[in-house]
């Protein structure tokens, strides 16, 4: 979370979730409705975590994400400037 510039402590707010369960979260078998309350609390659509976790494709072609989430807002900011520094380079 700390690459996503989200701490603990705000995913729990996010999420509704007990600041312990995100913080210990992968670390055991997840609630399906924990896995619902984090992949929502990051802005990703229903079943997200749960389609990654079957080995599955986390987001079917043409589903839109939510931008408004400070998660998809600093995921966006990492990309714009991750694509200016492969256009630096002429990649």
């Amino acid at each position: 979370m700390g690459e996503l510039g989200l701490s603990v402590e705000t995913l729990a707010r996010e999420t509704g979730l007990a600041t312990t369960t995100v913080r210990y979260f992968g670390q055991a078998p997840a609630h399906a409705g924990t896995l619902e309350a984090i992949g929502a609390g990051l802005g990703w659509p229903p079943g997200y975590l749960q389609r990654i976790l079957n080995g599955e494709s986390p987001r079917p072609a043409g589903t839109p994400v939510r931008p408004e989430t400070p998660v998809m807002a600093r995921l966006t900011q990492i990309e714009q400037k991750l694509d200016a520094v492969l256009s630096h380079l002429g990649k």
